[in-house]
């Protein structure tokens, strides 16, 4: 649309006549980025610029369920916990399990999702490949030191931690030359321990940390070291723990 804002002009000096060369269309779209992380970067055009710079940045993870514990509800939001990431994995209905609430132990994970938080047991890795459920379940189950097993119909856990015996064995209940009990012989364990975790203070590279038997090392023994990896691990001091 084109409007003439003034009265003729007979001067040589001013153009009158408008020529149509191009039209472009403009649709008005949403732009749909369903399911991605999106940074936004904000550059100043300058005469210091000479390309577009290297950006590195930390993405905390998608927004899962979590339980809290003072409202005693669900909230949604990234976490590092073990539990609320098994959790996770298990019922979502795009890339999880789709396994329903009600077949789920919620007493015990959040049991879990406590002794996490007590002990430090965060999981900071990324799931981004094709996998099984169960595989997938792997790394953040050794993590927060747990082992998913069905009780009945139920997803419930086992936990690696201290617990009030509920069975006492004694010469009362076990019949006679029935017991027997095996050692593994000392020139089979494992005495000195390496683990390889991804050092957040570092860039996130790949790190060791070792621990040795320092006595049997002082009685002359052979050194037999035991090697884990432990995606999500990024911390030293859990990387010692877990030695």
């Amino acid at each position: 649309k084109v409007r003439r804002t003034r009265a003729e002009n007979t001067s040589q000096f001013h153009a009158e006549s408008v020529y149509l060369t191009d039209i472009n269309e403009i649709i008005n779209e949403r732009v749909r980025y369903k399911h991605t992380a999106l940074l936004g970067l904000k550059i100043k055009l300058t005469d210091q610029l000479n390309g577009v710079p290297n950006v590195t940045y930390i993405n905390r993870g998608i927004k899962i369920k979590v339980w809290n514990t003072a409202t005693n509800a669900w909230v949604r939001k990234a976490s590092s916990n073990p539990a609320w990431i098994v959790y996770d994995i298990l019922t979502n209905t795009r890339y999880g399990g789709s396994v329903p609430e009600s077949q789920i132990d919620l007493y015990k994970f959040r049991e879990w999702a406590k002794f996490c938080d007590e002990n430090d047991l965060d999981f900071n890795g990324v799931i981004d490949g094709s996998a099984s459920l169960w595989d997938a379940m792997q790394p953040v189950l050794r993590v927060g030191h747990a082992k998913l097993v069905m009780m009945g119909t139920k997803y419930t856990l086992a936990i690696e931690k201290p617990d009030t015996p509920v069975m006492m064995f004694s010469q009362a209940n076990i019949i006679k030359g029935t017991f027997s009990n095996e050692w593994l012989s000392m020139s089979d364990r494992t005495n000195e321990v390496e683990i390889r975790y991804y050092d957040k203070n570092d860039n996130y590279k790949q790190r060791s940390v070792k621990l040795y038997d320092e006595q049997a090392i002082s009685r002359g023994q052979v050194q037999r070291m035991s090697s884990l990896t432990l995606p999500g691990v990024t911390d030293a001091k859990q990387a010692q723990y877990e030695a």
